[in-house]
């Protein structure tokens, strides 16, 4: 189960590290017997309230412990009875001491405590995947964060109602700027003194309006944070040396239990500042607004007035929205809290799970049409879009597939914002749903090419418009249409540079137009040793890209062998590039099948491996024939060609 744990930040620290100190198994990374998971899962998070996943005492003996060894890095990785990994403890550094404490929920990191210094004690806190995204500082290694290196707005408003609901001072000043934070960011002198001064005075005032407000109680809950977007200011305006970028007028919406239902409330922020990785707070919140704004308001146009008169209008706009649709919001967080709690089982026809998808997507919709500002609108329209995909696809939610498509046409009848993302998610869904429950496979995918077309001419300024265009190419190669191919390739990487595709699609281009040119290939083995591929010219070289997880991959590895103890003494060379996700999953594999030639590896998968990268790899497997001078032979080859090329071509 997930569980949220007390706040015990000294003591923690010290168990932790007396748990390092007297069992030595775990304080120091050797080639001895690993920790046992009873060991291992002893230790916890130097912070308190980090979701991530205990095990049972009855299911602790069902754990396991294996090493785990990434590049330079060393250490262990503590498993499930299922298989997920619930966490994992690494040296860094090589100095055979752990100094880095990782902790999982589903399989998915959540937190790491660091030892950046290398001296025994954590000193930085990082929260990840879904605990957010906040990084906090910790230079006297005393278990209190004294600064953000990185925070979200949503972020800092929740902190601010858990340090103002705890009454914790110093939680609430971390989340200010510093003087040297102000002067660096290029404020100028007149609004880095006023912003000064509005902190001095929130310092000040902390403590009594802290005990004093009402609204907040030990069980009010942080709900959601709200504003309209962000604003930049360009350093030509007023004295900023700088462009500066601010939320004006944020709230952070709260909840708290009454004795029927839940009470939603509002407290006022002000203004938020953007320092680099983190927002910061400009002066005292309120639970009234515009006394809020007179405490830490920044206004985007520096020249407007501090009476507020200008200000008003937003103001009532982004109140109104809040009180539209904090009943939503409420509600939505009911619904996933219930569906949090239920087990996650894939075509399961639970009736339960199915009406509360049904009532989440209805509050969804609701949120959506309730929004005025666009780019809201499009943030619910992708949530919504998001939720009837995944539905469809798991087949969790029976009629996901039909909402899509209504919710789709809907956006697209009135031009409303999020109708390309949620037009490409249907598409994909239709087709990942279609390909399963048809026989007619070609059919299915005729259909699919067609929109694909389709969705590239009418939304070719969108973000998604380069992830069609790189699915078309993906079905050309497929059909060896290598020229058609190479086109929607260079498409993507002229057109759209900055997206995703535009890297991978360079690098297919570069594979597709490789024949009779030299190509090389940088990285590092699975066991960590350095590799270039020209280090073996004089050679034919066959380039095979793999993964434990793929079928055909691990036929062409047993035809592979055959072919290296054929032309041992001969001048033919083998080199594997494997693209799972985790290096365990190969070395585990490698263990129980050793090859006798070199194996590539670097994290990030298929989708985000450099190596997979270089040369655009999105299907598998792949095989290149590379001739005595470096220079590609064949891009695109089946075990039989290459047998054939050998037999012409192998000295």
């Amino acid at each position: 189960m997930t569980e949220k744990k007390p706040a015990s930040h000294a003591l923690r620290l010290s168990i932790g590290l007396l748990a390092l100190a007297v069992n030595p198994t775990i304080a120091r990374v050797t080639s001895a017997a690993p920790p046992t998971a009873t060991e291992a899962l002893s230790l916890s998070p130097v912070q308190a309230d980090i979701a991530y996943d205990l095990v049972p005492d009855q299911e602790l003996a069902k754990c396991t412990v294996r090493d785990l060894q990434v590049d330079s890095w060393s250490g262990w990785e503590v498993l499930s009875p299922n298989g997920l990994t619930l966490r994992v403890f690494v040296d860094t550094n090589g100095d055979k001491k752990v100094d880095l404490w990782c902790y999982y929920a589903q399989g998915t990191e959540t937190y790491r405590d660091i030892d950046a210094n290398f001296n025994g004690k954590a000193d930085q806190y990082r929260w990840l995947g879904t605990n957010g995204t906040r990084w906090g500082m910790d230079p006297d290694e005393d278990g209190f964060i004294d600064r953000w290196k990185t925070i979200s707005a949503e972020e800092v408003s929740e902190e601010a109602i858990l340090a103002i609901q705890k009454q914790d001072q110093r939680r609430f000043q971390r989340l200010f700027p510093s003087e040297s934070d102000l002067v660096e960011a290029g404020l100028g002198i007149d609004l880095t003194q006023v912003i000064l001064e509005q902190i001095a005075t929130a310092t000040d005032q902390f403590a009594s309006f802290s005990a004093s407000q009402g609204q907040l109680t030990g069980t009010s809950r942080w709900l959601q944070f709200a504003a309209q977007r962000p604003g930049t200011i360009a350093k030509a305006m007023g004295s900023a040396t700088s462009d500066f970028t601010l939320y004006d007028n944020a709230v952070a919406l709260f909840s708290t239990p009454t004795q029927n239902d839940l009470k939603t409330g509002q407290l006022f922020l002000g203004s938020l500042l953007r320092i680099e990785d983190r927002w910061c707070l400009l002066g005292l919140p309120s639970f009234d607004q515009q006394q809020a704004l007179l405490a830490s308001g920044v206004p985007l146009n520096p020249r407007q007035s501090t009476d507020l008169t200008m200000q008003n209008a937003s103001i009532s706009e982004a109140t109104q929205i809040s009180e539209v649709t904090q009943g939503i919001i409420t509600e939505l967080e009911k619904i996933d809290r219930q569906i949090s709690n239920m087990p996650f089982e894939p075509n399961s026809q639970n009736e339960q799970l199915t009406t509360l998808n049904q009532r989440r997507a209805d509050l969804l919709e609701k949120m959506f049409d309730a929004t005025e500002n666009d780019v809201d609108k499009e943030t619910w329209a992708r949530q919504l879009s998001d939720m009837l995909a995944i539905g469809a696809q798991t087949g969790t939610y029976p009629g996901a597939v039909e909402r899509l498509a209504l919710f789709t046409k809907k956006l697209e009848s009135q031009r409303l914002p999020g109708e390309a993302y949620a037009t490409y998610q249907n598409i994909t869904t239709i087709f990942l749903v279609n390909q399963l429950a048809q026989d007619d496979f070609t059919n299915v995918l005729n259909q699919y090419v067609q929109q694909l077309e389709d969705f590239t001419r009418d939304y070719p300024q969108s973000e998604q418009a380069s992830q069609a265009l790189n699915q078309l190419a993906i079905q050309k190669e497929f059909n060896n249409e290598q020229e058609q191919a190479a086109e929607l390739y260079r498409r993507i990487a002229n057109q759209y540079p900055e997206s995703t595709e535009a890297e991978i699609a360079s690098g297919a281009l570069k594979r597709i137009e490789s024949i009779g040119k030299r190509i090389d290939l940088r990285g590092r083995t699975i066991d960590g040793a350095s590799f270039q591929l020209s280090s073996l010219r004089g050679n034919l070289i066959v380039l095979h890209y793999w993964a434990t997880w793929c079928s055909p991959c691990l036929q062409d590895i047993k035809a592979l062998q055959q072919i290296e103890a054929s032309y041992r003494n001969r001048n033919v060379k083998i080199v594997g590039v494997n693209v799972d996700v985790s290096a365990d999953k190969t070395k585990q594999f490698l263990g129980e099948n050793p090859l006798s030639w070199p194996q590539l590896y670097e994290v990030g998968g298929m989708e985000g491996s450099g190596l997979s990268k270089a040369l655009g790899i999105q299907t598998l497997p792949a095989m290149l024939l590379i001739d005595e001078d470096g220079k590609v032979v064949s891009n695109n080859l089946q075990i039989d060609q290459l047998r054939g090329e050998l037999t012409k071509r192998a000295r």
